[in-house]
């Protein structure tokens, strides 16, 4: 049977396009500037397809999400120095779609390796506090769980998106959604640049991310021996030890547990160690070199032998009962980075011991001690201007505002009531008696309004019922023409008559636009 005809280039914008129709239906292509670039992509497509080189798992349209993250783990995930947390959101989609998780171990010949396991339970509170968190994410759960049995070809931007919302939605952090966004992303960059899926487009890719916050956190001196009280009560005696070391050194949790006394050197107070950044050297305070001193050596050679998760649970159960249920194993880094900061070590000395590339972290924790002045604060306390700020004496902040909007509404009244009748021997009186009035009885709704609505809700009651009974009220010729002439505020074109009028304490007034 002959051979197919190859395909040839065509034009599209200008420029020579290279296609190729595949049997799984796909179709890859792309744009050269020239006929024979384009040509050659397309002798290279062919080619490709007709080696050996198939698609990892089948390619998209056979590989589900969760097939294709759990190919990922033991590709990549397994040999990171994050393996933990990474293998930790990869579980979610595992056990969304009915799998067990995944967990690290090692081989007969000390390798990692991935196997199946089931989670173990944890101590009653910190599986009580698991579930308090799962039900208030039930939608980002179910949208995992959704997303897990999807076919990669299947998904779009707008299931990203969707899943991004719902994390949001229900209170993750923006530093949790970048992270869940970036491994899906990094996943698929990897099926089509290393597991041969062709034609494949990221769903993942070119998805803004929201900015992260940084994460600082402090503890009281009461909330510390709270802690140390409860780990001190720990059925464990290196877990103490463990969070000891980790305030001295800075080191991350992965790093605590890969520590080894053949990797320890106390006399000269060093210790080497893998980290996220590559293997590093800890320089060991005195304190540090106390704390190893005294712990008991196991036969394996690590400095804690016990499990991660031997140590997390352990961690959950401890900081639960000190009453810290948020404080975790990685805040112990940023608390040891801010103590050292306020004992004066400097950026570049920071940055070293925290095994930092570049300073930019180092002088963040520098900052944040510059900027705490409480010290600086208390010893200039004595010279500190004296403010009079008048109590609220059991009142709500409300009712103080509403009685200071009155207030001024009523002094308002009085002054504009001086200006208007100020030929008056009693006008003085007059005056203070409207702003009385005014004060006691403006309703709330009215202090709403500006002054002379204000007013006109204020005082309409009384004006209604004694304007036809009430004296005269004597003015100046001049003053008496100004106000005859004086069109209405309610808006009217025609100019009305009006007689100012007086009852008792209460003058009647109307405000009115001059003309």
């Amino acid at each position: 049977m002959a051979n197919a005809k190859m395909p040839s280039p065509f034009k599209v914008r200008g420029k020579w396009r290279g296609q190729v129709s595949l049997k799984n239906g796909q179709r890859p292509s792309k744009d050269f500037e020239t006929y024979r670039d384009a040509k050659q992509y397309i002798s290279d497509t062919l080619s490709e397809r007709k080696t050996e080189h198939k698609p990892r798992l089948g390619g998209p349209t056979q590989t589900t999400l969760t097939e294709a993250l759990t190919y990922y783990a033991g590709l990549y995930t397994v040999n990171k120095g994050g393996a933990r947390a990474e293998l930790n959101r990869i579980n979610h989609y595992r056990e969304g779609a009915g799998f067990q998780p995944l967990s690290i171990v090692l081989d007969d010949k000390g390798a990692k390796a991935l196997q199946e396991s089931p989670r173990k339970r944890g101590p009653s509170a910190f599986e009580n506090h698991n579930v308090e968190r799962r039900a208030v994410r039930q939608a980002t759960y179910q949208r995992i769980a959704k997303l897990a049995r999807m076919m990669c070809s299947t998904l779009s931007k707008a299931d990203i998106r969707e899943l991004m919302a719902d994390m949001e939605r229900e209170g993750l952090s923006a530093s949790s959604i970048q992270k869940e966004v970036a491994l899906l992303r990094h996943v698929f960059n990897m099926a089509i640049t290393e597991w041969n899926w062709l034609g494949f487009s990221n769903p993942a890719e070119g998805i803004k991310l929201g900015k992260s916050n940084q994460r600082f956190v402090f503890v009281t001196p009461a909330q510390e021996a709270a802690l140390w009280k409860a780990l001190g009560e720990c059925d464990n005696p290196y877990v103490g030890h463990w969070v000891a070391l980790a305030l001295e050194t800075t080191l991350r949790p992965g790093s605590m547990n890969a520590l080894r006394w053949d990797q320890t050197d106390l006399e000269n107070r060093v210790a080497f160690t893998p980290s996220k950044t590559g293997p590093v050297p800890v320089a060991l305070s005195q304190t540090a070199v106390k704390v190893l001193q005294n712990m008991p050596r196991s036969a394996c050679g690590k400095v804690f032998p016990m499990s991660a998760n031997a140590m997390d649970l352990a961690w959950d159960g401890a900081r639960i009962k000190a009453g810290l249920p948020t404080l975790r194993l990685a805040d112990l880094r940023h608390l040891s980075a801010t103590r050292y900061a306020r004992r004066g070590l400097t950026a570049p000395q920071l940055q070293k011991m925290l095994g930092h590339k570049s300073m930019t972290m180092a002088q963040v924790y520098i900052n944040l001690v510059q900027n705490d002045m409480l010290d600086a604060l208390d010893r200039v306390e004595s010279s500190a201007s004296v403010y009079s700020i008048a109590p609220l004496e059991g009142q709500s902040a409300a009712d103080v505002q509403k009685a200071r909007r009155s207030e001024r509404l009523a002094q308002a009244v009085a002054k504009k009531v001086l200006a208007k009748g100020s030929a008056s021997p009693n006008a003085a009186d007059n005056a203070s008696a409207v702003a009385k009035m005014a004060t006691e009885t403006a309703p709330d709704t009215a202090l709403e309004k500006g002054p002379e609505e204000a007013l006109r809700a204020s005082l309409a009651a009384d004006l209604s019922a004694q304007a036809d009974q009430a004296p005269t009220y004597p003015v100046a010729e001049k003053d008496a023409e100004h106000i005859t002439e004086a069109p209405r505020a309610t808006g009217t074109d025609a100019a009305q008559p009006f007689e100012p009028r007086t009852s008792g304490r209460v003058i009647h007034v109307q405000f009115g636009k001059r003309g």
